[in-house]
């Protein structure tokens, strides 16, 4: 006992300046900490099993001496039955050690986690956000804690448990960076990218980021992935940015493995939608609110799985009340929805209300639209107002959109362009929000701004770039119409097809359109199912109308095909309760196909869908496009 008392005292009581952050020697509580930062830190515990309990007693033997203390030895304590970390039971552990039992610094950073954090980020829906600024403090001004000092940062940088401060913020990453925590150097970037305290300059985000993850800070490569994926900073490379998701989700990093599925659903990637929808699954049922939330979209769209409105509410329920508030608020919409089965409109505004105290930009907005309509709250156009701009001025492209629109449209406000312009602009290039820079675009393609064409293009451009789903439409408009450009149907296709995986679901039906309408290249009649399927399931009652008679070109082309290639075979209608009046409509051998009767009696060649024809010398024809059924065109 006396050994274990000398021990701590050495460790973790000796007096420490308050001035500075110390450089952490002891590399059993660093690669604790690392450990911790992958498993514990965020909601999704990938390392699991053997695997999982390897790693643990790896780092437990690294103590000096038996009777030092080490927390990783008492892993099993927040092992839950799966076998993997369970982030709550981790908390109430680490609580203990870090004010009532040792007041270790590694196990107040973890407790702050568990308290201030939500997804691996700060979040004012956590359990505790000021308990978790109190544990990152005493570890980090009492006990000169390099990491503690980080996480400080954290909270200060997202204004969650204290006021916003990005100075705060800056210095504090900077002291921890000093102490060779390296994962505060890179947060650093988050700043830069906000223009938080510092000036804003997206290299500098970008070259941090880098580093981070050169230095194999997981959440540093997820960061990076997301500059390569909206192009800040850095040319615009998703595919890249999958790579880079894939290391950090190999790296045992959850939120990672999570975008490595939303990737793929967004069209980025050679998993089917299936596999990805199957991800979110397993994430979900590992306990990430993220993953859940999306998986509740997913069964809203019929994307993955079938269409399951009443699975969706209760997986948004069920991640609503784990204090995820992005699905408070898609819950909130789906309440509102009078077209929803579990419709309840007095609910909806209430789960707004509480969102929006949150903190949530998108439940404010959303409250503030129906304060400005009047619909299902009392009209309150000042309350409207307010809650844009207070949106906006915590940084929030939505809110910064809405003020934007509120300038340009002078319904709430007097109308004035230009700060209009102002607003769009912040929310454009300062904030990253594709719908301000879609917004902005639009007014430069009407001539209310001037700048021309070109800049309303650029504009459009940056916000589909930014995921924007709208954005990327108007953008399919144009070169599909060839306004503004030269018309380009297979990059009209693209857009239309980037925004489909953002769940549009018009820009699902309009990439389907042209397909059938053969204005695409290498894209056959089978191509355009699967994206009239995903308008018709997001309730596009006119793409349920038109893929009818494409199923059926389809399927009877599939039977054409299957004619020519066993070489011979009879066509013929099929009637069980009068066999005697079946006839015989046509004949295939080889690739030669003969009418029986009706008015296109004859013989034709015949080639596969896609493929090039000829016409023999015998004046038989060949279709390149369904050509045992349709002329290009005309219907027989």
């Amino acid at each position: 006992m006396r050994v274990l008392l000398l021990f701590l005292s050495f460790f973790f009581l000796t007096p420490m300046s308050a001035q500075a952050a110390h450089k952490d020697t002891w590399k059993g509580r660093i690669a604790a900490l690392k450990l911790f930062r992958s498993d514990i830190i965020s909601s999704i515990a990938v390392l699991e099993g053997e695997a999982r309990k390897k790693e643990y007693r790896r780092i437990c033997k690294m103590r000096p001496k038996k009777s030092a203390y080490l927390p990783t030895c008492e892993y099993k304590d927040w092992t839950g039955e799966d076998n993997r970390s369970v982030p709550s039971k981790a908390g109430e552990f680490f609580e203990i050690r870090c004010r009532n039992k040792y007041k270790e610094p590694l196990s107040c950073t973890v407790s702050g986690w568990s308290k201030g954090f939500v997804a691996g980020h700060p979040s004012n829906s956590a359990n505790d956000p000021i308990g978790a600024v109190e544990d990152f403090r005493f570890a980090c001004e009492d006990r000169n804690y390099a990491a503690a000092c980080t996480h400080l940062g954290d909270m200060y940088a997202a204004g969650v448990g204290v006021e916003q401060d990005g100075i705060k913020a800056k210095d504090l990453y900077e002291e921890a960076c000093k102490a060779n925590d390296t994962y505060g150097c890179y947060r650093k970037g988050h700043l830069y990218l906000k223009g938080l305290g510092v000036e804003l300059n997206q290299l500098k985000a970008f070259r941090l980021f880098e580093k981070g993850c050169q230095q194999n800070h997981m959440q540093a490569c997820v960061d990076l992935a997301d500059l390569y994926e909206r192009g800040i900073g850095v040319a615009k490379d998703a595919s890249y940015s999958l790579l880079l998701q894939e290391k950090a989700c190999k790296g045992n990093h959850g939120e990672a493995c999570y975008n490595v599925a939303r990737l793929n659903l967004s069209g980025i990637g050679n998993l089917s939608e299936q596999v990805a929808s199957i991800m979110y699954d397993n994430l979900c049922g590992r306990g990430d609110h993220r993953s859940c939330y999306s998986l509740a979209n997913l069964y809203a769209k019929g994307r993955g799985f079938e269409k399951n409105i009443e699975q969706a509410t209760e997986l948004l329920e069920k991640t609503c009340d784990g204090r995820y508030i992005p699905a408070c608020a898609q819950l909130a919409e789906f309440k509102l929805d009078s077209m929803n089965p579990f419709s309840d409109p007095a609910a909806g505004v209430k789960l707004l209300q509480s969102s929006c105290k949150a903190d949530d930009p998108s439940a404010c907005v959303q409250l503030a639209s129906l304060l400005e309509s009047g619909s299902y709250v009392s009209f309150d156009p000042q309350m409207a107002v307010d809650l844009y701009m207070n949106t906006c001025g915590k940084k929030q492209g939505l809110g910064c959109r809405a003020m934007g629109r509120l300038y340009q449209e002078g319904t709430l406000i007097k109308k004035n362009i230009r700060l209009s312009k102002k607003y769009y602009e912040n929310g454009c290039e300062t904030l990253f929000d594709g719908g301000s820079c879609a917004e902005l675009g639009v007014l430069y393609l009407k001539g209310t701004l001037p700048g021309g064409n070109a800049e309303g293009i650029k504009l459009l451009s940056k916000g589909c770039d930014l995921n924007y789903e709208r954005s990327c439409r108007l953008l399919g408009d144009i070169y599909r119409k060839g306004v503004y450009v030269a018309q380009n149907n297979n990059r009209a296709f693209k857009l239309y097809t980037q925004s489909c995986n953002q769940n549009d679901d018009h820009s699902c039906l309009l990439a389907a359109q042209l397909i059938i309408e053969d204005k695409v290249e290498n894209k056959l009649l089978k191509d355009s199912l699967p994206l009239f399927e995903r308008a018709c399931s997001g309730n596009r009652k006119d793409a349920c109308e038109q893929v009818k008679p494409v199923w059926f070109k389809h399927k009877f082309g599939r039977i054409i095909e299957n004619g020519m290639a066993s070489k011979r075979c009879v066509i013929s209608t099929f009637n069980e309760e009068d066999p005697a009046a079946n006839k015989t409509l046509a004949k295939i051998n080889g690739n030669s196909f003969q009418i029986i009767k009706g008015k296109n009696k004859g013989t034709y060649k015949a080639v596969p869908q896609g493929q090039s024809f000829e016409e023999d010398s015998n004046g038989a024809r060949g279709f390149s496009y369904w050509a045992m059924i349709e002329k290009k065109g005309k219907q027989y």
